[in-house]
């Protein structure tokens, strides 16, 4: 995503990108928001989703990691708890959720991951903050990851150059032409189909097989 796309994003829900400045030892939102920029508008929403969630239960929701994978959006986040929330051992020695000094008779949920599965403060905290995230990960399966338009929606085209792209007909046909456009100028300049691909000029003669040794 577009580097002003991203701190537009940052500047509006600075608390759930707070990890963005943290090095890489410590979280994976230190490589930003790695989504195509046709999902500025579907992230926007799902935080202003969890936002609302946030302020409903005292919580704090925490990215980890927001991608793309296998051509749908990956959002992977963290649970702080607010000052209503407190935790307290029951007679079995489990702890048990008080929200605002009710018990909310759910056991904390806590699978017990560093990294990428939440810690929520109960079951029907850790509920909508999954429908929440699931339905935007499908959603951004249905439309364009160039344009984010919904055109993608009854006929996408699925590229699959190295990975997969949910796209519509039109930017795939201006991608296309651009691509297109782009060899044959990198043909007229000489460039051999060994350099289009791999991108530097390699004779047969100074080629080593990398099996034997010996030279091509």
């Amino acid at each position: 995503m577009r580097e002003e796309l991203q701190l537009k994003l940052f500047e509006k829900y600075n608390s759930i990108f707070k990890e963005r400045t943290l090095p890489m030892s410590q979280t994976c939102m230190c490589w930003g928001i790695e989504c195509p920029d046709g999902w500025y508008s579907l992230i926007d929403n799902m935080c202003k989703e969890l936002t609302k969630v946030e302020q409903e239960w005292d919580i704090g929701v925490v990215c980890r990691q927001i991608k793309e994978k296998y051509g749908t959006l990956r959002f992977y986040y963290d649970v702080e708890d607010g000052p209503k929330w407190e935790i307290r051992k029951d007679e079995n020695g489990k702890d048990v959720s008080f929200f605002d000094g009710k018990d909310t008779t759910d056991r904390r949920y806590d699978c017990g991951s560093e990294w990428f599965e939440p810690s929520t403060p109960n079951k029907e905290v850790e509920a909508r903050l999954n429908w929440i995230i699931n339905r935007y990960e499908w959603l951004s399966g249905e439309i364009c990851c160039e344009c984010g338009t919904y055109e993608a929606w009854d006929n996408p085209i699925i590229c699959t150059q190295g990975c997969v792209s949910y796209i519509c007909k039109k930017c795939y046909d201006r991608n296309t032409a651009e691509r297109e456009a782009q060899i044959k100028k990198d043909q007229a300049n000489g460039m051999t189909p060994y350099q289009l691909m791999f991108g530097e000029r390699r004779s047969r003669s100074t080629r080593r097989n990398s099996y034997t040794g010996s030279h091509l």
